[in-house]
């Protein structure tokens, strides 16, 4: 049930990494008070997880069509409107180096996850 709810929550493409946590834990008598729900218990855990996007190769090659020839500041500003991306550092090399390469296969991303 917890994986089923974060992954309606945050949506496809999201992963669990690593173990989930426990912060703390409750046991109380069951609040219904017919008799199928008597003597029963009521058990909540509260934990904590890291949950990080993993991208598609589909995904990632759109994202280098979206910003071929693109100078840096457009670039970045693309990439940041991306549901997924939290922030972008961009290093262009060679002559105009504001401007990325028109050829989307001399674009290299390196997607690095962080903690959600």
């Amino acid at each position: 049930m917890f994986f089923a709810y974060y992954l309606l929550y945050l949506g496809p493409g999201y992963m669990l990494t690593g173990a989930v946590q426990v912060t703390g834990m409750t046991v109380t008598p069951s609040p219904a008070k017919d008799h199928q729900h008597e003597g029963m218990l009521v058990l909540q855990i509260r934990g904590t997880g890291t949950w990080a996007y993993q991208f598609s190769d589909t995904q990632l090659h759109q994202m280098v069509q979206l910003i071929a020839g693109k100078n840096r500041r457009e670039a970045t500003t693309l990439l940041l409107e991306q549901r997924e991306v939290s922030q972008v550092a961009m290093t262009v090399s060679g002559m105009g180096a504001d401007q990325l390469p028109a050829d989307a296969g001399r674009i290299h991303l390196l997607v690095l996850s962080s903690q959600l």
